[in-house]
């Protein structure tokens, strides 16, 4: 491989690493921008669905706070009282996903006789309690409105129920309202659930002291909650670009409180199997951390196709594809501009060659030689004319050959033809009379000859003159003259 060639090679290749480096660090950039932009978008999705699912699960608590109202006036409410109470509320407008607002008093085990027999002279003629344990206090559900939820329920033990007790518990300690843990509510097909809950005193505030809490408890306002219906429809808008998952505690599938519709798999947006119904591997992902009622729930939330649908993926690789492209044509432009070069240099260096000898021809040549531009003056005279004419290069330049060599007596019909010819840049031969320096005459015939550059345009004329040893006289040669 000679040094030319390697150049080339080397000026190509490098043409076209620098072409994909540019090209593929401009693709990773914007790569790397669309990947922030769809980061950032997916985390204020992700806000919205959190600020939605907080709000949801806010508005069970406005309906419990209503109902401690009403204790507040009146700690001995009636059955019809608290019946008034929830009827005036539209549960399904007011508060999607709560079946209804009960109540469960506090009841020592050794009162319960007492207490049954006042609520069976309270329009509850049937009541029984049913529970199950030793415990010393019992939290019987009292009330359960509306009518429908409530005869499976009424007389029930909520605190025999150690998932439930816990949130009662937690309720009485901090005076707050309280979420329980996932449950399966028995009137709502074994869909999960829980039960919100907050606390009721005598004094109708709460006393700020765990032992007076304690002291004065009359028992806690609750709301049975299904998950999905609660919190159908908060993924987002008619677009669904996410899903999400919320979990009681840990992200663990015994633990799944809900999944949105396109993550479960069915029409009604099932929970019970979210966790196996894709293996689709989401473009973002987030897990995130939510207090609510007391409990940490975990909310898991990943993009849908619809929002992987309207991610800008043909960016990077048109630029990608067009980069590669640019670069081929670049490194190809370069290959053919070395490769010209490299020819054109050959080709000067064969052209300088060749005018190196035929200048050495000229130069030496027993023909007259000269050479005028387009005004007719002398350019260049070899030596066989300066020896010939006895005029030196030095004496010659500058000069027409007419001015240098002209001796009057050619005949002006020739001068005419000549002029005619260098008027139409042709070449022409004619005899004429020419005076050397020191006085002498000679005949010569001339052929003159124009010369032009690459784009055809006149450039300078060569007179040569030879020798006709036939006739002992001299004779010359022009390649081109303009007007002599």
């Amino acid at each position: 491989m000679n040094r030319p060639f390697r150049v080339r090679v080397l000026l190509t290749g490098a043409v076209l690493a620098l072409g994909l480096f540019l090209t593929f660090a401009a693709a990773r950039l914007q790569q790397q921008n669309i990947d922030a932009a769809t980061r950032a978008k997916f985390e204020r999705q992700v806000e919205l669905v959190e600020a939605e699912i907080e709000r949801r699960f806010r508005q069970p608590v406005h309906g419990l706070n209503g109902a401690r109202g009403i204790f507040a006036v009146n700690p001995a409410v009636s059955r019809n009282a608290f019946r008034a109470y929830v009827n005036s509320r539209n549960l399904q407008e007011e508060f999607p996903g709560v079946r209804g607002f009960g109540f469960a008093q506090r009841v020592s085990r050794d009162d319960l006789p007492d207490f049954v027999a006042a609520e069976r002279r309270d329009e509850a003629p049937h009541f029984t309690v049913r529970t199950v344990g030793n415990a010393p206090d019992l939290y019987v559900i009292k009330f359960l409105e509306p009518v429908a939820i409530s005869q499976p329920a009424l007389g029930y033990d909520i605190g025999s129920e150690s998932t439930r007790r816990q949130a009662i518990e937690r309720a009485v300690s901090t005076g707050s309202p309280t979420l329980s843990g996932r449950i399966i509510l028995q009137s709502e097909r074994q869909r999960p659930g829980f039960l919100y809950m907050t606390p009721v005193y005598r004094s109708g505030k709460d006393p700020g002291v765990m032992q007076q809490r304690q002291a004065e408890l009359l028992g806690l306002l609750f709301s049975p909650i299904v998950a999905e219906d609660l919190l159908a429809g908060s993924a987002g808008g008619s677009d669904r670009q996410i899903d999400f998952s919320l979990y009681d505690g840990d992200a663990e599938p015994g633990n799944l409180l809900f999944a949105s519709k396109s993550l479960a798999g069915t029409p009604g947006g099932s929970t019970l199997h979210a966790d196996e119904s894709t293996s689709r591997k989401a473009v973002q992902e987030m897990t995130a951390r939510l207090p609510i009622g007391g409990r940490q729930l975990t909310l898991r939330v990943n993009t849908t196709p619809a929002f992987e649908h309207d991610l800008d993926r043909w960016i990077p690789t048109s630029l990608r594809v067009g980069g590669v492209l640019v670069s081929l044509l670049l490194a190809l432009t370069m290959w053919l501009l070395a490769t010209g070069r490299a020819r054109a240099y050959a080709l000067a260096q064969a052209m300088t060659t060749d005018l190196e000898r035929l200048a050495a021809v000229v130069r030496h040549t027993s023909n007259l030689v000269v050479i005028t531009d387009r005004d007719c003056k002398i350019q260049w005279v070899n030596d066989a004319f300066a020896s010939f004419y006895g005029y030196t290069f030095e004496d010659a330049r500058g000069q027409t050959p007419l001015q240098l060599l002209g001796s009057g007596r050619t005949d002006p019909e020739t001068y005419a033809v000549m002029n005619r010819a260098a008027e139409a840049q042709t070449s022409c031969r004619v005899e004429v009379v020419n005076r050397s320096k020191d006085g002498t005459h000679h005949a010569i015939e001339l052929e003159v000859q124009p010369r032009h550059d690459g784009q055809g345009r006149l450039m300078d004329s060569w007179k040569s003159a030879l020798t006709s040893p036939p006739e002992n006289t001299l004779k010359s040669s022009c390649a081109a003259i303009t007007r002599c």
